[in-house]
């Protein structure tokens, strides 16, 4: 008998390229209990490029590092994440094709995803259907 995974999973780190990659780790391995592959696939790429970019753009300028908070939770049949830090937000740029596409890819990826920036850091918060029985729990 497989044991049902935690139905949450909250973590902060500090804001770096390292951190955000073993944040899509923990991230992964989290989903998989819930998903099948193609859709954990995607879901973690999604939740990966909210983490590369907080990493790589929130913090541009500062003295010091920020944070990057990693949270999952499942409610009403959905997959909520929340993807925050507390940099600054930069508009994309046109890169001339090299870069600037992880946004339209978080929004390809989940059911919905809206990206909300403040003077305190920015969010992301996406939302992934559960399809029926992909709730963790055991039979």
């Amino acid at each position: 008998m497989q044991r049902p995974a935690a139905r949450q999973l909250d973590v902060t780190v500090s804001a770096s390229a390292r951190n955000a990659t073993a944040l899509r780790g923990a991230f992964r391995r989290w989903v998989d209990s819930f998903l099948d592959e193609d859709a954990a696939d995607d879901l973690t790429v999604a939740v990966y490029e909210a983490l590369a970019n907080a990493a790589d753009h929130a913090f541009v300028g500062k003295p010091a590092p920020g944070v990057i908070r990693l949270r999952t939770d499942i409610t009403d049949g959905e997959i909520i994440i929340t993807v925050s830090d507390n940099g600054c937000w930069r508009s994309p740029t046109d890169s001339g094709g090299y870069r600037g596409r992880g946004l339209a890819l978080i929004h390809q990826l989940a059911t919905e995803a809206h990206v909300t920036p403040s003077p305190y850091g920015t969010t992301v918060r996406l939302r992934h259907r559960l399809c029926a029985g992909q709730d963790g729990q055991v039979a």
